[in-house]
């Protein structure tokens, strides 16, 4: 939001730069972000501290009940992407992680490092569901995309909807809007790739 303070827009870069990394593997991406960070002081996450499963509910539960105490919008959904988080590293419960996302989402719509986090889950999800399942989830990665493709600059715009594409590419949205952006950044040679 407006006036956030440098540090936590440094530490949302650097989660989008470690997600564009891991889960899109689009390293190119991932690089401006850590730059994007870089430059408002940020430069790595704290180290993944190795819990047990005791700790890591404990903790879940104790950001869960500051969450529900917020009084910010944003301070809330920050603790819930945190949430999110140990929920899905320490807990290994990416179905509940993804429930968190989804009520974040419906507190703050637009926030893009949590559409980004909730993104990257629906494709680890979608790695080990039923072909149904993971068909949906899919679409939703792709849905989820294209809308913070929508929010982004024109430059930034094109990643997103490549790898919106990548997910489902039958997604007319993203498929329309690449094709309208791509030629004014001199990419227009990578679309026939995506014309299926």
């Amino acid at each position: 939001g407006c006036g956030a303070a440098p540090e936590y827009v440094g530490g949302l870069y650097l989660r989008l730069s470690t997600l564009w990394a891991r889960e899109f593997e689009r390293p190119d991406v991932a690089a401006d972000y850590a730059q994007r960070a870089a430059a408002l002081g940020v430069t790595s996450e704290k180290p993944d501290e190795q819990q047990s499963s005791d700790e890591a509910k404990r903790s879940a539960d104790a950001l869960l009940r500051e969450a529900n105490d917020a009084e910010s919008s944003e301070h809330k959904v920050a603790l819930l992407s945190q949430l999110a988080e140990v929920q899905a590293r320490s807990l290994n419960d990416v179905p509940s992680a993804i429930q968190t996302l989804r009520h974040a989402i419906s507190i703050v719509p637009g926030d893009i490092a949590v559409m980004h986090q909730l993104a990257s889950l629906l494709l680890i999800r979608a790695e080990t569901a039923d072909p149904q399942t993971a068909r949906s989830d899919r679409r939703r990665v792709a849905e989820l995309l294209y809308q913070i493709a929508q929010g982004v600059s024109e430059v930034d715009a094109i990643p997103y909807l490549e790898s919106a594409l990548d997910a489902m590419p039958a997604h007319e949205g993203a498929l329309a809007l690449l094709e309208r952006l791509a030629p004014t950044q001199g990419l227009g040679e990578s679309l026939p790739h995506y014309w299926v």
